[in-house]
């Protein structure tokens, strides 16, 4: 069996708590410090308190429900054949990009190749050192872009709409965001 609905009283931007000290009905700022109680007792609250502390603004008693879910924005007609076609559009973009990153990684991977023979083969002097030390340090930021942006992508088609409205896809990117990558061998190159 389900929870119980409650309700509270708001004003769209304030609600009306209790003193948890004094046990007196006031004006709270956030909806985590409003009174949620059932019906019948916000409905007393808001017959007895109408005169008085309820006559400053255009109060009304909602469910938790209407406020945890802020119908504002979907209030006027939306055209929902539109968005399915716009997020059909989305996806299948998202499909093509992760096709065009896959071919552009393969073209970098190749660079990279041929950055490494010529260190390889050849000695270099300081500055031509330091002139292929800065391109494969190119090569290699692009290719961890690439790699990071294709890495996006799966996470939205594999989480799908149900990924963005539980917001995990949202935290699979923060997560990639905040990554630190540790050394597998040459620890000393990233000590400070």
């Amino acid at each position: 069996m389900g929870q119980a609905t409650h309700y509270l009283i708001t004003d769209g931007q304030r609600y009306i708590g209790c003193d948890k000290e004094t046990r007196e009905i006031i004006v709270v700022d956030s909806f985590k410090k409003a009174y949620k109680r059932k019906y019948k007792q916000i409905n007393n609250i808001y017959n007895n308190y109408r005169a008085t502390l309820l006559s400053d603004a255009d109060w009304k008693i909602l469910s938790t429900i209407e406020v945890k879910t802020d119908l504002t924005e979907v209030e006027a007609k939306i055209d929902v054949d539109f968005i399915m076609e716009s997020l059909e559009m989305d996806f299948d973009l998202l499909v093509k990009r992760k096709k065009f990153l896959e071919l552009k990684r393969l073209e970098i991977e190749r660079e990279i190749t041929d950055v490494y023979h010529a260190m390889e083969f050849y000695n270099l002097n300081a500055a031509k050192g330091y002139k292929i030390y800065k391109m494969m340090q190119e090569r290699l930021i692009r290719r961890r872009q690439n790699k990071d942006e294709i890495l996006k992508i799966d996470y939205i088609l594999s989480g799908g709409i149900s990924g963005l409205t539980s917001k995990e896809t949202r935290k699979q990117f923060e997560a990639l965001e905040n990554r630190q990558y540790q050394p597998r061998v040459l620890k000393e190159l990233f000590e400070v």
